[in-house]
């Protein structure tokens, strides 16, 4: 990555000294799901509580974003198809979920990417992220993305814990793909030679199974390479969403440090977690 500029929708797009092909454009947006209460929120007119003047809204603004990647928040699945699958289709989106069955199984954060430039090679589906990992079809270039959505409310230690996962998902794949590194070696010698291996991961369920099935086969390809293919660029790695955190909050310094440790949490950050070591 040569540089990341982060944007409000009114200075949209991001403008880098470079050639338009190598830029790279990620939309993040929690679109308060279709079902939303508006309890508490009698500010906000009635017909600005309608779904479908809300819907039309969205797509209005997210049409002009032209992103490679539109990672969504708050997306019920329930109604996923007409809400956002179908008319994001018609511009050659594809997609993959959040885990529909952890946690709030209505809403989930989804990551929609542009098909005609690249394709899922692998993706971990978790209650409150979804991670995926994606090629440019015309290069070896990659990237891994993790579109979230963080505990609200004074909810520190989970929202630690959501983000500590969301890393331990990102580190896994990225051993993965080069398993004669020294952390990958030293995360296998580690284990106990009685522990069960859980699943393998899978990519997840997209909009086509046909995809899945390349999905599959790109996982095997790029987990044990032969020794006289060229090993492929290291991904860059992207957290995006809804982090429900304040600047100092514990999830946010973990992501910024790319560690964390017992000695990193302070008083303030409310009761531990029970696993708190990251590095």
């Amino acid at each position: 990555i040569d540089g990341v500029k982060i944007c409000s929708p009114g200075a949209w797009p991001p403008r880098f000294a470079t050639e338009p092909e190598r830029l790279v454009t990620i939309a993040t947006w929690n679109t308060l799901r279709r079902h939303y209460a508006f309890r508490g929120h009698s500010w906000v007119p009635s017909k600005h509580r309608d779904w479908k003047h809300r819907q039309d809204a969205l797509h209005k603004e997210m049409s002009k974003f032209s992103a490679d990647f539109l990672c969504l928040q708050e997306a019920e699945l329930r109604d996923l198809d007409k809400d956002f699958v179908e008319p994001l289709s018609i511009s050659g989106y594809k997609h993959v979920t959040a885990d529909p069955k952890g946690g709030h199984d209505h809403t989930k954060p989804v990551i929609f990417y542009n098909s005609s430039r690249f394709e899922l090679l692998w993706c971990k589906p978790k209650s409150r992220a979804v991670v995926a990992h994606f090629k440019e079809i015309t290069s070896d270039n990659s990237l891994i993305i993790a579109s979230c959505h963080l505990q609200g409310g004074q909810q520190a230690p989970t929202r630690y814990t959501q983000g500590r996962s969301i890393l331990k998902a990102i580190d896994h794949r990225m051993r993965s793909l080069d398993p004669g590194s020294p952390r990958a070696r030293s995360a296998s010698s580690s284990r106990s030679p009685g522990r069960k291996r859980g699943k393998r991961d899978s990519s997840s369920r997209d909009d086509s199974s046909s995809n899945n099935e390349e999905s599959s086969q790109a996982i095997g390809h790029v987990s044990r390479p032969k020794e006289s293919e060229t090993t492929p660029p290291r991904p860059a790695c992207i957290i995006c969403g809804d982090f429900n955190a304040y600047r100092d909050d514990p999830s946010i310094r973990l992501f910024k440090a790319g560690r964390f440790s017992k000695k990193d949490w302070i008083i303030d950050d409310g009761e531990p977690p029970r696993r708190i070591d990251f590095s």
